[in-house]
């Protein structure tokens, strides 16, 4: 049996010591960054990599003691959005979610991991808890591994189970994992997610991104039968279902009767509900998310947002203002990987309209159905990749279909405001 050694507990100084210049740390995702160690982060003297994903700790407010740290990220948030604002040093890397850790470490191998995990009770084994996306393998490619310990973590199962040995440092904490809610009272939402619900079947597999717009598809579902989730992110909305009894995973292709994921972000109803919980499997993003992986599940549903369509079908979902606002993450990978399936769908789902100042600080409602793509925008999802879109005037199927027949289909769910003149710049530019 492997107890923990008095040698491995050490205190959050003595792993600030341990970082020296120019060293890559990679630390947990989401709800498992270590909080312990982002707190004292303006006490690093080096210049040093770090590596996040979605980070939900909030270091804008100690920006101008972290000038020298570059931060390479994975996936914007609201507070690394914040964060770039004041820090010269902050960059996304460009990549699919299930090759992002790997392709970032293959570049730039990792000195120094720092997640978060919690022991079995009655074994040695450690759980990293609540995201695997990238986290077992930075762990196991680190020259020095470092874990904050912390009992108010959820033990989750998967491929992500360490011995306790295998760490070389522990912090022990007991914080608790940051909750995020995704509940929404906006009406679009509860309109689109019953359109989407409408051409989801019975024995379906889910896959939800982050956002209002699939935890407002969940709550339309409560009338499906024997639906099963292969997911990257499992949310409050896909545990209702669990609970509810309207997912079984009973006729799932892969790992029938379990709920896959490759991270866990919501509330502490959900991090109570996936604790020492065998039917929930924490496994590799590069596995979960894997397009030809995703592939194989019969009737996979990938539903994802964007922030602006083009009336070809290319998707923007990362880019805003001309200014980077979160990441490709898994979008690409599910909206393949479910229309590789047999009677698998793919959605896109948005707003038709936002509200923008213009140029005297007026608020200014614009469409998010757009002629082109003017401004250095991102194109996440290619054209040739999109399925189904999805606004809160009406579904369309743009899948095998011309760009001329696409213009008058994407126009028809536009907000009624804007319709006649994307018609008229639609025949100018595409020539119909």
């Amino acid at each position: 049996m492997g107890q923990i050694k008095m040698s491995q507990i050490i205190k959050i100084e003595d792993v600030i010591s341990l970082i020296n210049n120019h060293q890559n740390v990679v630390i947990g995702m989401a709800a498992a960054e270590p909080k312990l160690f982002l707190s004292h982060l303006h006490l690093i003297k080096h210049d040093i990599h770090l590596m996040n994903s979605l980070p939900l700790d909030d270091m804008y407010q100690k920006a101008d003691a972290l000038q020298h740290i570059q931060f390479d990220s994975l996936f914007y948030s609201g507070q690394m959005r914040k964060l770039s604002l004041k820090h010269p040093n902050v960059s996304y890397i460009p990549s699919h979610l299930h090759a992002s850790g790997m392709n970032r470490m293959q570049a730039l191998p990792p000195d120094i991991f720092i997640g978060t995990g919690v022991k079995h009770p009655h074994k040695d084994t450690v759980s990293l808890s609540l995201s695997n996306v990238y986290e077992i393998d930075a762990f196991k490619r680190s020259k020095v591994k470092i874990i904050e310990l912390n009992v108010n973590m959820p033990f989750v199962y998967g491929d992500h189970l360490i011995h306790i040995n295998e760490i070389d440092y522990i912090l022990e904490t007991d914080y608790h994992p940051t909750e995020v809610n995704y509940d929404t009272e906006d009406e679009r939402d509860t309109i689109i997610g019953k359109l989407i619900s409408e051409h989801i079947e019975d024995e379906s597999t889910l896959q939800f991104g982050i956002g209002a717009i699939p935890n407002a598809v969940a709550k339309a579902l409560i009338h499906k039968k024997n639906l099963g989730i292969h997911t990257e992110m499992l949310s409050d909305g896909l545990v209702q279902l669990i609970k509810l009894g309207v997912v079984t995973g009973s006729k799932k292709t892969l790992y029938p009767n379990k709920h896959v994921c490759s991270f866990i972000l919501g509330t502490k109803a959900l991090y109570d509900y996936v604790n020492h919980n065998e039917d929930i499997l924490l496994m590799n993003a590069n596995y979960v998310n894997d397009p030809y992986v995703i592939g194989q599940n019969e009737k996979q549903i990938s539903i994802n947002t964007t922030i602006e369509i083009d009336l070809t079908g290319q998707c923007n979902s990362e880019t805003l203002n001309q200014k980077h606002y979160s990441g490709t993450g898994g979008q690409s990978d599910t909206a393949i990987g479910a229309q590789r399936s047999h009677h698998g769908k793919s959605f896109i789902a948005l707003h038709s309209t936002t509200t923008q100042k213009d140029m005297n600080g007026k608020p200014v409602m614009i469409s998010k159905i757009v002629p082109k793509f003017v401004n250095g925008q991102s194109v996440t999802l290619s054209r040739n990749d999109i399925d189904y879109v999805v606004t809160e005037y009406g579904i369309q199927k743009l899948k095998g279909h011309t760009i001329k027949e696409r213009i008058y289909k994407l126009i028809s769910i536009a907000h009624p405001n804007f319709r006649e003149q994307l018609l008229e710049e639609a025949k100018i530019m595409y020539d119909i």
